[in-house]
Protein backbone atom coordinates (compact mmCIF):
# COMPACT_ATOMS: atom_id res chain seq x y z
CA UNK A 1 0.00 0.00 0.00
CA UNK A 2 1.78 3.26 -0.95
CA UNK A 3 1.44 5.95 1.32
CA UNK A 4 0.72 9.65 1.04
CA UNK A 5 4.48 10.41 0.13
CA UNK A 6 5.02 7.42 -2.29
CA UNK A 7 2.07 8.55 -4.26
CA UNK A 8 2.89 12.17 -4.56
CA UNK A 9 6.33 10.95 -5.85
CA UNK A 10 4.45 8.20 -8.22
CA UNK A 11 2.44 11.66 -9.71
CA UNK A 12 5.31 14.49 -9.96
CA UNK A 13 8.43 12.50 -9.46
CA UNK A 14 11.51 14.67 -9.08
CA UNK A 15 9.41 17.66 -9.07
CA UNK A 16 8.32 16.93 -5.96
CA UNK A 17 11.53 16.35 -4.01
CA UNK A 18 12.26 19.67 -2.70
CA UNK A 19 8.82 20.44 -1.89
CA UNK A 20 8.99 16.96 0.32
CA UNK A 21 12.12 17.61 1.95
CA UNK A 22 10.96 20.45 3.29
CA UNK A 23 8.61 18.59 5.12
CA UNK A 24 11.01 15.54 5.84
CA UNK A 25 13.11 17.60 7.78
CA UNK A 26 10.17 19.05 10.44
CA UNK A 27 8.07 15.38 10.63
CA UNK A 28 9.58 12.14 11.04
CA UNK A 29 6.59 10.34 9.43
CA UNK A 30 6.90 11.87 6.39
CA UNK A 31 10.65 11.58 6.21
CA UNK A 32 10.10 7.46 7.20
CA UNK A 33 7.98 7.48 4.16
CA UNK A 34 10.43 9.42 2.19
CA UNK A 35 13.22 6.46 3.63
CA UNK A 36 10.64 3.69 2.47
CA UNK A 37 10.82 5.20 -0.93
CA UNK A 38 14.32 5.07 -1.09
CA UNK A 39 13.67 1.57 -1.88
CA UNK A 40 10.69 1.20 -3.76
CA UNK A 41 10.46 -0.83 -6.49
CA UNK A 42 8.78 1.57 -8.64
CA UNK A 43 11.55 3.62 -10.36
CA UNK A 44 10.10 7.14 -10.19
CA UNK A 45 9.23 6.74 -6.97
CA UNK A 46 12.83 5.64 -5.94
CA UNK A 47 14.14 8.55 -8.05
CA UNK A 48 12.15 10.75 -6.68
CA UNK A 49 12.88 9.60 -2.96
CA UNK A 50 16.77 9.83 -3.30
CA UNK A 51 16.86 13.19 -4.70
CA UNK A 52 14.75 13.73 -1.91
CA UNK A 53 16.89 12.25 0.78
CA UNK A 54 20.23 14.40 -1.00
CA UNK A 55 18.06 17.75 0.08
CA UNK A 56 17.46 16.61 2.94
CA UNK A 57 21.25 15.79 4.31
CA UNK A 58 21.85 19.24 2.38
CA UNK A 59 19.37 21.22 4.65
CA UNK A 60 19.46 19.12 8.08
CA UNK A 61 21.54 16.32 8.01
CA UNK A 62 21.13 15.76 11.80
CA UNK A 63 17.81 14.13 10.99
CA UNK A 64 19.32 11.69 8.18
CA UNK A 65 22.58 10.98 10.62
CA UNK A 66 20.65 8.00 12.67
CA UNK A 67 20.29 6.34 9.69
CA UNK A 68 23.72 6.74 8.16
CA UNK A 69 24.24 2.65 7.67
CA UNK A 70 21.16 2.67 5.99
CA UNK A 71 22.83 4.57 3.35
CA UNK A 72 25.97 2.73 3.66
CA UNK A 73 23.92 -0.01 2.70
CA UNK A 74 22.19 1.55 0.19
CA UNK A 75 25.41 2.59 -1.69
CA UNK A 76 26.73 -1.09 -2.11
CA UNK A 77 23.29 -1.43 -4.94
CA UNK A 78 23.01 -1.73 -8.30
CA UNK A 79 20.56 1.14 -9.26
CA UNK A 80 23.00 4.26 -10.93
CA UNK A 81 21.01 7.25 -9.58
CA UNK A 82 20.03 5.56 -6.21
CA UNK A 83 24.33 5.61 -5.42
CA UNK A 84 25.24 9.17 -6.68
CA UNK A 85 22.38 10.81 -4.50
CA UNK A 86 23.31 8.76 -1.87
CA UNK A 87 27.80 9.37 -2.36
CA UNK A 88 26.08 12.85 -1.49
CA UNK A 89 24.23 12.39 1.26
CA UNK A 90 26.94 10.34 2.96
CA UNK A 91 28.92 12.98 2.65
CA UNK A 92 27.13 15.95 3.68
CA UNK A 93 26.41 13.58 7.05
CA UNK A 94 29.93 13.66 7.80
CA UNK A 95 28.95 17.46 8.74
CA UNK A 96 28.14 16.11 12.10
CA UNK A 97 29.51 13.04 12.26
CA UNK A 98 32.43 14.58 14.80
CA UNK A 99 29.70 16.16 16.77
CA UNK A 100 29.59 14.64 20.60
CA UNK A 101 32.43 12.09 19.93
CA UNK A 102 34.66 10.56 22.88
CA UNK A 103 38.38 11.69 22.38
CA UNK A 104 39.89 9.09 20.15
CA UNK A 105 36.77 7.38 18.10
CA UNK A 106 36.46 7.56 14.35
CA UNK A 107 32.89 8.45 13.80
CA UNK A 108 30.70 6.34 11.51
CA UNK A 109 32.63 7.98 8.23
CA UNK A 110 35.28 5.62 8.91
CA UNK A 111 37.97 3.73 6.85
CA UNK A 112 36.42 1.07 5.70
CA UNK A 113 33.19 3.38 4.43
CA UNK A 114 36.29 5.67 2.71
CA UNK A 115 37.32 2.96 1.15
CA UNK A 116 34.03 2.11 -0.65
CA UNK A 117 34.32 5.66 -1.94
CA UNK A 118 37.80 5.49 -3.06
CA UNK A 119 36.38 1.95 -4.62
CA UNK A 120 33.60 3.81 -6.40
CA UNK A 121 36.71 5.81 -8.25
CA UNK A 122 37.22 2.92 -10.39
CA UNK A 123 33.57 2.39 -11.27
CA UNK A 124 32.86 2.04 -14.96
CA UNK A 125 30.76 4.74 -14.47
CA UNK A 126 32.69 8.10 -15.22
CA UNK A 127 29.33 10.08 -13.39
CA UNK A 128 30.19 7.57 -10.63
CA UNK A 129 33.51 8.57 -10.13
CA UNK A 130 32.82 12.42 -10.91
CA UNK A 131 30.24 12.54 -7.70
CA UNK A 132 32.52 10.45 -5.79
CA UNK A 133 35.27 13.03 -6.32
CA UNK A 134 33.13 15.85 -5.40
CA UNK A 135 32.15 14.42 -2.32
CA UNK A 136 35.54 13.25 -1.12
CA UNK A 137 36.19 17.02 -0.88
CA UNK A 138 33.54 17.59 1.39
CA UNK A 139 34.59 14.23 3.59
CA UNK A 140 38.26 16.00 3.88
CA UNK A 141 36.70 19.13 4.80
CA UNK A 142 34.82 17.85 7.62
CA UNK A 143 36.93 14.68 8.63
CA UNK A 144 40.74 15.81 8.77
CA UNK A 145 41.74 12.44 10.13
CA UNK A 146 41.14 11.35 6.92
CA UNK A 147 42.32 14.38 5.37
CA UNK A 148 45.68 12.33 4.01
CA UNK A 149 44.57 9.41 3.02
CA UNK A 150 41.87 11.31 0.63
CA UNK A 151 44.65 13.21 -0.74
CA UNK A 152 46.88 10.41 -1.70
CA UNK A 153 43.94 8.91 -3.57
CA UNK A 154 42.76 12.55 -5.56
CA UNK A 155 46.48 12.94 -7.22
CA UNK A 156 45.75 9.28 -8.64
CA UNK A 157 42.84 10.54 -10.61
CA UNK A 158 45.26 10.32 -13.76
CA UNK A 159 45.73 6.47 -13.29
CA UNK A 160 41.96 5.71 -13.30
CA UNK A 161 40.37 3.40 -15.53
CA UNK A 162 38.51 5.83 -17.90
CA UNK A 163 39.50 7.04 -20.98
CA UNK A 164 41.75 10.07 -21.51
CA UNK A 165 38.62 12.47 -22.09
CA UNK A 166 37.11 11.11 -18.62
CA UNK A 167 40.64 11.28 -16.64
CA UNK A 168 40.71 15.15 -18.10
CA UNK A 169 36.89 16.01 -16.98
CA UNK A 170 37.55 14.38 -13.66
CA UNK A 171 41.01 15.95 -13.23
CA UNK A 172 39.07 19.00 -13.10
CA UNK A 173 36.45 17.52 -10.62
CA UNK A 174 39.59 16.87 -8.25
CA UNK A 175 40.47 20.81 -8.27
CA UNK A 176 37.27 21.64 -6.98
CA UNK A 177 37.45 18.90 -4.34
CA UNK A 178 40.87 20.31 -3.46
CA UNK A 179 39.09 23.94 -2.87
CA UNK A 180 36.97 22.90 -0.30
CA UNK A 181 39.76 21.87 2.18
CA UNK A 182 42.85 23.02 0.90
CA UNK A 183 42.87 25.35 3.58
CA UNK A 184 43.61 22.51 6.01
CA UNK A 185 46.74 21.05 4.50
CA UNK A 186 49.85 22.10 5.72
CA UNK A 187 52.11 19.98 2.89
CA UNK A 188 50.27 21.49 -0.40
CA UNK A 189 53.07 19.87 -2.44
CA UNK A 190 51.32 16.81 -3.77
CA UNK A 191 48.47 18.42 -4.56
CA UNK A 192 50.79 21.45 -6.03
CA UNK A 193 52.30 18.54 -8.41
CA UNK A 194 49.27 17.10 -9.52
CA UNK A 195 47.65 20.69 -10.50
CA UNK A 196 50.86 21.83 -12.38
CA UNK A 197 50.58 18.24 -14.69
CA UNK A 198 47.48 19.99 -15.71
CA UNK A 199 48.24 23.58 -16.55
CA UNK A 200 48.41 22.47 -20.09
CA UNK A 201 45.37 20.16 -20.32
CA UNK A 202 43.97 19.34 -23.82
CA UNK A 203 40.74 20.15 -22.57
CA UNK A 204 40.11 23.56 -21.94
CA UNK A 205 37.60 23.60 -19.25
CA UNK A 206 40.11 21.80 -17.25
CA UNK A 207 43.32 23.85 -17.82
CA UNK A 208 41.10 27.09 -16.67
CA UNK A 209 40.09 24.96 -13.23
CA UNK A 210 43.92 24.08 -12.92
CA UNK A 211 44.87 27.44 -13.51
CA UNK A 212 42.64 29.30 -11.09
CA UNK A 213 43.40 26.63 -8.60
CA UNK A 214 47.04 26.63 -9.51
CA UNK A 215 47.14 30.77 -8.92
CA UNK A 216 45.50 30.21 -5.20
CA UNK A 217 48.03 27.89 -3.92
Amino acid sequence: MKTRVLKIFEKEGNKAAERVAELAVKNKSVLKQVLDGATSENKRIKNAAAKCLREVSRINPKKLYPDFNIFVKLIDGDDTILKWNVIEVLSNLTEVDNENLPAGKAGKFNIKVLNKYFALLYDESMVTAANTITALGKVALNKPRLRNKITEELVKVDALPHSTECRNILAGHAFLAFEKYIDGVKDKKEIKLFVEKHLKNRRNATRKKAEKFYSSL
